[in-house]
């Protein structure tokens, strides 16, 4: 397992797989994984289909650090997907990932 420079660390996405979340808080890929599917993880895991991810805000949160930037983008992101206990059908990603996505980037 290879440490997350700070530098890596600020530059995180507004939401990162569960291998990338476990590196930033320094255990395995496959303990990531392992406690993701045992509804373990220490932050809440959002599941599309059969990808899971991590808001980065819940990273940064558990740490006790603050968020590079403007959260309130990523917290109406957060709010449109659902909890950790919840999936979504395959089919239902992409109208998922756009709402995120419409929620992150301004429009222009």
């Amino acid at each position: 397992m290879t440490g997350m420079t700070d530098h890596e660390f600020r530059e995180l996405p507004v939401a990162v797989d569960v291998g990338t979340a476990a590196r930033a808080l320094g255990v395995s890929r496959s303990t990531g994984y392992e406690l993701a599917r045992r509804n373990a993880f220490p932050c809440r895991v959002i599941r599309v289909g059969n990808t899971m991810r991590v808001p980065r805000s819940e990273i940064f949160r558990l740490l006790g650090l603050e968020p590079p930037l403007d959260p309130s983008a990523e917290e109406a992101a957060a709010a449109t997907v659902p909890l950790r206990s919840a999936r979504l059908p395959a089919e239902d990603a992409t109208a998922v990932l756009l709402v995120i996505k419409a929620a992150v980037i301004p429009d222009t």
